[in-house]
């Protein structure tokens, strides 16, 4: 999977002091992530960052420079057919929502995307049949990813499953099964919304060095939750998996449409079947310490774009 795998940028000397200043920072500053209430839900989309003038139609940033590991939001204005993003060697379609005015892309950068300044390009092709085309640039800045140590005793059953064949395999099936964008949204009006309203722990990012050799990266975000306690969807979409991997143990993935994936690990029941669809808030299952984990959490992750992505930050962004 090539840079997928890539560890990301993250200060070099951090200290588990650091860990848990920046553990602390987060959590004060995104604390809304921890409630069921979607403070999302808007009657229309909030002002833009940024907007900039094209031949006959506007682009507005919903976002200002790009930490590397998020999703940016674009909106698009004008009377137009059909429109093109291209960014980082990837192209990204804008998509209409119902009941919103204007079309909306999402772009992600990677974990390890380089830190410099980027073109985006937005190619447009008018109802007078008509093209047009926008460069603007997009400032890519530091994840502020961090590191840790983890020592499992020598007794440890999770020892077997420190094997980079075993996370290469699991990442190259989800990545897989991610590729294929459904066309529609099936977020659905609610946006999305935590997993179980508990408090944050673990980050996405962080880089684990476990017994001094073997390096992991932390694809998503883990609440601190009991064992039994329910987990219910991020949003509405449709169950592309739902059964055990090495790893993530028994595990739940959902479309949400338009490129937009999460994932739920570790859970100890499921409740869901694969090509159901499903509803913000329902109960998937619960709970639980599957896999390679060393006590009961909850475990949420999101790929946008084929690309891993904050699922706190993306949590709290307006979605469309």
């Amino acid at each position: 999977m090539g840079a997928k795998h890539c560890a990301p940028t993250f200060p070099q000397n951090a200290t588990m002091k650091q860990f848990a200043t920046v553990i602390i920072f987060t959590l004060l500053s995104i604390g809304a992530v921890v409630a069921q209430d979607n403070a999302n839900i808007l009657s229309a989309p909030p002002t833009p960052n940024r907007t900039i003038e094209g031949n006959g139609f506007e682009v507005d940033l919903y976002f200002g420079s790009l930490k590397q590991g998020r999703v940016g939001l674009i909106g698009l204005r004008g009377d137009i057919v059909r429109a093109q993003a291209t960014v980082f060697n990837r192209r990204v379609d804008f998509f209409s929502v119902p009941d919103r005015d204007g079309y909306y892309a999402l772009i992600a950068a990677r974990t390890d995307q380089p830190i410099r300044v980027y073109e985006l390009i937005v190619a447009v092709e008018l109802s007078n049949n008509t093209t047009a085309n926008l460069s603007i640039g997009i400032d890519i800045t530091n994840g502020g990813f961090i590191s840790s140590e983890v020592t499992l005793p020598p007794d440890d059953e999770l020892l077997a499953l420190l094997d980079p064949q075993i996370e290469e395999d699991e990442l190259a099936f989800l990545f897989e099964t991610t590729t294929p964008i459904t066309e529609v949204v099936l977020w659905g009006r609610e946006g999305f919304i935590a997993p179980v309203n508990a408090a944050l722990t673990s980050p996405f990012g962080a880089v684990r060095t476990f017994n001094e050799t073997y390096l992991s990266v932390h694809t998503g975000w883990d609440f601190q939750a009991g064992i039994g306690r329910p987990m219910v969807a991020a949003a509405g979409g449709r169950i592309v998996f739902e059964g055990q991997l090495p790893l993530r143990g028994n595990y739940i993935l959902i479309d949400h449409g338009r490129g937009v994936y999460s994932g739920y690990a570790h859970l100890s029941v499921s409740y869901v079947t694969q090509g159901q669809a499903v509803t913000t808030g329902q109960v998937l299952g619960l709970v639980g310490t599957t896999g390679r984990s060393s006590g009961a959490h909850s475990h949420i992750e999101f790929i946008v774009n084929n690309e891993w992505v904050d699922a706190a930050d993306f949590i709290q962004m307006y979605i469309p």
